[in-house]
């Protein structure tokens, strides 16, 4: 599986992203924090209002991200990304 994209809400690309963020930390700690999966956002510098997550992360929950429209992608760019739960650099190198 790969990194799944999901284009943020107006309200979440003004930096209210809190539910979700919530709810994906919550099941990353209840899965064990694995290096592997993460939760990052995309720069508005480069005009890139999305959430990643990688093939692990997305994993974890699954059932929002199909809710919400998410759709498979590429892995993001490193430095075009900020880490939000997670590491990014461990998720870009295992995804």
């Amino acid at each position: 599986m790969g990194w799944t994209r999901l284009e943020m809400s107006l309200d979440e690309a003004r930096g209210y992203c809190s539910a979700l963020q919530e709810a994906f930390e919550e099941a990353w700690v209840a899965a064990g924090s694995p290096v592997e999966a993460a939760m990052l956002r995309g720069d508005p510098v480069f005009v890139d209002p999305s959430f990643y997550f990688s093939p692990a992360g997305a994993t974890l929950i699954r059932e929002t991200l199909q809710r919400r429209g998410a759709s498979l992608c590429a892995a993001p760019r490193p430095g075009r990304v900020e880490a939000l739960v997670g590491r990014a650099d461990a998720a870009l190198a295992a995804g």
